[in-house]
């Protein structure tokens, strides 16, 4: 688990969750569920890979509601990947090999 591409998308999210937030109360609530593991991310108190159960939101940022955001389905797939230790993905995501 690469600890500073954690921390780096999960600002990004939390930048991207923040900046929706007073608009869509989804998102507001989705920024709460997210909010203690967005910290300890940041922070680098996450030292193992968390599994996907752990993580709120997938359904709604991927196939629910939240889907009109492009942006913070990225942000969202970064951070999960990074947290969850899908190091292949995230690379992948990230345009490398």
């Amino acid at each position: 688990m690469d600890k500073a591409q954690l921390s780096h998308t999960a600002q990004q999210l939390l930048d991207c969750l923040t900046r929706y937030a007073r608009a869509d109360e989804e998102i507001s609530g989705l920024l709460e569920s997210l909010d203690g593991i967005l910290r300890d991310a940041i922070a680098g108190r996450i030292d193992q890979p968390l599994a996907l159960s752990d993580v709120p939101g997938a359904y709604l940022v991927v196939e629910g509601s939240l889907i009109k955001y492009p942006d913070l389905g990225d942000a969202y797939a970064r951070f999960n990947f990074a947290v969850t230790g899908d190091d292949a993905r995230l690379k992948r995501l990230s345009g490398g090999t």
